[in-house]
Formats: C-alpha cells, structure tokens, sequence
C-alpha cells in the first residue's frame, strides 16, 4: 500500500514563500521529504501556478544571505552548517564569497573554529580574493618572482592558476629576473671565465646558474656545451698533470682532489684524450 504524502495546501504555500526568497525548489522538497512527481500532481490538481527561473544562483547566493551568514559564524555556528540550513551548497558559497571579496570570519573566529574542529592531517582549503592576486602580480612586476610570492601567499601554484582563471586576470612576467638568467651575454662571460681557469662549478655559482640549466641552454641554441669548453693555452701544465696522472690509473676524483681543480674538467680532458682538435658543435 503506497505511504500518503503529507503535502498540503499549507506546505505548499510555504514552499512557495520560501522559493520566492530565493531559495531552490529541490532543497525545499527534499527538506519536507516531498517527491517532484507529487509535487507536480499536487500543483495540477489545486491549480498552483509557481514560477521557478532558471539560474537561481544569483538569487540563491545573495549578499543579505552572506551578512547572516557571517554573523551567526562569528558567533560560534560553524559556515557549512548554516548553509545546509539556509538551502545553499557550502562549495558555491565560498565561491560567492571570493568573487564579492567577502571574508566571513575574523581571525579570532578562525582560530576558535579551527581549534573546535577535527582536521586530522587534511589541509584546510585557502580562500584567495581578487586584491590577493593583484598583489602578487603587483610585486611581480617590481622585481619579485612568482614562487616567492606564492610562498608568502601561502597558497600552490595550480590555486593561483585557478583563481587568476576565475577573475581573468592575465600575469606578465617578461620583468621576472628568472628569465633573464640565462641570456648570450651572460653565456659568453661564463665561458670566458672557464676559459681563462676558473672552476665550472665556481662560476655557475657565481652567476646563479646551474651547470644543467646552462647546457640545456646552450643545446637549444645550437651553442658548443659547458662540457666542450677548453681552457686557454696557459693551463695547459695543469693539462699535462691530469693525463699524466690518470695515465698512472688514478680515478678523476683523486686526480680532482689532488690538483684542488673539478671533478667534471678532469672527465672532460679524459673524454677528449683520443679526439682530435677542434671536434663539436657551434661555439660562441
């Protein structure tokens, strides 16, 4: 026998008042446990005519909704509680929140509703508003780099993204000093410097570079790599003493630590023992 729906004449002009304030038909059915099919028989019957416009969002979400919402969070109530209760989607609320530049809870209330809360290990999602984001843009364009930024921020990369999609913010970084790092210029200095003796390593350092990042540098411009680089006549004694060393079957790490020089120069005088003069690629 099929259980009798208590929907009424009262209820439905309840429900009625309520969609009318902005609330969303199928949280009020399934609030008083109504299904649509008895709804919209119950509707044809009495001949209650109701008008539910498509998109309710931007009636759903609402900024006097958002003022109660806040005050009562403030008081103690937790957010997704009181949207559960007010027909809203915790998720969209917080979206609502961001794109109005809301912020629901001071940072008293914060720290007692985090404290009251059990997170376990998971991490609380960061709300990111639009004035945050043009900070960081802000000090990008000074100088300051993207990850710095995104760490004094204290939100990941792919949220920054996200959010840079949500508000259409387009970030320039052609003033970012990251890109100017590997450059011709810089190249043709750090060669010269190798060239006239100076440890690889000493100078990658010294120019804030990696020995990796310069070689797939030099690669992708059909430039001669760190590796091929030989050092001028004038350390050609030092030259000798390498191959007359590992002629007496010393490793290149001894040899290295020996003649207080790098480990990977020493692989490259012994990779180019046999090659004759002038093999490679382009050079500077």
């Amino acid at each position: 026998m099929a259980r009798k729906s208590k929907l009424n004449l009262s209820l439905a002009n309840e429900i009625i008042d309520r969609l009318n304030n902005g609330f969303t038909l199928v949280n009020e059915l399934k609030k008083n446990k109504v299904g649509y099919a008895t709804w919209k028989m119950f509707c044809q019957e009495n001949k209650i005519i109701y008008v539910v416009t498509k998109g309710k969002s931007p009636e759903v979400y609402t900024l006097e909704k958002a003022k109660e919402v806040k005050k009562r969070a403030n008081q103690g109530e937790f957010v997704s509680n009181i949207c559960k209760e007010l027909g809203m989607n915790y998720n969209n609320f917080c979206r609502f929140c961001r794109v109005n530049d809301i912020k629901i809870l001071t940072k008293k209330a914060l720290t007692e509703n985090i404290k009251r809360r059990n997170y376990g290990s998971r991490k609380r999602s960061v709300i990111v508003s639009r004035k945050d984001l043009e900070n960081i843009v802000f000090n990008i364009s000074k100088g300051s780099s993207l990850k710095t930024e995104l760490a004094k921020a204290g939100f990941s990369y792919s949220t920054w993204r996200d959010r840079c999609l949500e508000f259409e913010i387009k970030p320039k970084f052609t003033g970012n000093s990251k890109v100017l790092k590997y450059s011709l210029s810089r190249i043709r200095d750090i060669k010269r410097k190798v060239k006239n003796g100076q440890k690889i390593d000493d100078v990658c350092k010294e120019f804030d570079v990696t020995l990796k990042g310069l070689a797939d540098f030099c690669r992708s411009r059909g430039i001669q790599p760190p590796t091929k680089w030989k050092r001028n006549n004038d350390d050609s004694a030092k030259v000798k003493k390498v191959k007359k060393m590992l002629d007496q079957d010393h490793s290149p790490a001894i040899v290295a630590k020996k003649l207080s020089i790098s480990s990977s120069y020493v692989y490259l005088i012994k990779r180019n023992l046999d090659k004759p003069e002038g093999v490679g690629l382009n050079t500077l």
